[in-house]
């Protein structure tokens, strides 16, 4: 599995949010929060810079998944 950094992908940071909250959904930063993604991460053994480079990987085989979201864009007419 495998996931987009966060400091250049939205995917990847929302990811990194989602991950962090799952260990202390009332802080972030917590040492709790920190340490559990830490202990998350040793397992991860994939990080791409972009979600084509990741789909890439997976398309090569060098993952068996990864994380990937879909926007939908609302237009209404004025």
């Amino acid at each position: 599995m495998g996931y987009t950094n966060p400091f250049v992908s939205s995917t990847g940071l929302n990811f990194l949010i989602s991950t962090l909250s799952s260990f202390d959904e009332n802080n972030l930063l917590s040492e709790k929060a920190v340490k559990g993604f830490e202990k998350f991460q040793t397992n991860i053994p994939f990080v791409a810079y972009t979600t084509l480079q990741m789909r890439e990987s997976a398309q090569s085989g060098v993952l068996d998944g990864f994380i990937m979201e879909y926007q939908i864009t609302t237009i209404h007419p004025t």
